[in-house]
């Protein structure tokens, strides 16, 4: 707050340097959670950009993209689609088609539908994300398990079950050998996927494999891996009972 009370003394306002500040205390306020005051710091970053950059400068997409997060953390959703949108629109004007920044605005603004429950835009978004993801980090990376994994996801919620095994499997194929501590989730919500739809032989499959990851990675007395015991032990008396 001192470097933000400081420059607002020795320079003429509106001034970048000082949405630089109130960026930055933006970010540190998300960092520890405090969601309202990052927002107000982000709102007027964003109004001094506007005021002293031009229309397509990337330093405004960076401000309603920041502000977008605080948005959604604050269910403001609305504005955090509308802001989303915004920032894609900047950096689809001045970036190749390919930027990694494309592809963090298309992550952010599959999370904001999804928060609406507008599940298909969640989609179409993650996989325009997904698809820059690929050529940026590689087909084998755990970033693109797991938005193989919320695209599955996003099926699920739509009744889509055929296609979100087809995602599960791109995410299975990725993840299966993989020590991340992501993996052991994807496969505890493939074995949902397969318990939904009655195919508890299968659903027994991918749960054992859940179960063992997560005690690699978290020891037996986590709470995830007692969730996990617990989901074994759901799927286990469902297949006795068929």
């Amino acid at each position: 707050m001192k470097a933000l009370e400081l420059k607002e003394l020795c320079l003429q306002s509106p001034h970048p340097d000082i949405a630089l500040s109130h960026n930055n205390l933006g970010e540190y306020y998300k960092d520890i959670g405090d969601y309202q005051m990052a927002l107000a710091h982000h709102e007027k970053a964003l109004k001094i950009r506007i005021e002293v950059l031009p229309q397509y400068h990337p330093d405004i997409a960076v401000s309603y993209s920041n502000a977008a997060v605080s948005h959604r953390k604050l269910r403001n959703l609305d504005k955090a689609v509308d802001y989303n949108l915004k920032a894609i629109g900047i950096r689809d004007s001045i970036l190749p088609d390919d930027h990694v920044q494309l592809a963090d605005s298309y992550n952010n603004i599959a999370v904001a539908y999804r928060d609406k429950e507008l599940y298909k835009e969640a989609i179409e978004y993650q996989l325009k994300a997904v698809a820059i993801d690929t050529s940026y980090y590689g087909s084998e990376n755990i970033n693109i398990a797991l938005s193989y994994h919320n695209i599955a996801k996003y099926y699920k919620k739509l009744n889509a079950f055929e296609d979100a095994l087809e995602y599960h499997a791109l995410t299975e194929k990725i993840a299966i050998d993989s020590k991340h501590k992501l993996a052991g989730g994807f496969f505890d919500d493939i074995a949902d996927t397969y318990k939904i739809i009655g195919e508890y032989d299968k659903a027994l499959e991918y749960q054992k494999i859940a179960l063992k990851k997560l005690t690699a990675f978290y020891g037996t007395e986590h709470h995830k891996v007692t969730l996990a015991r617990e989901h074994l032990k759901e799927i286990e008396e469902l297949a006795r009972k068929t």
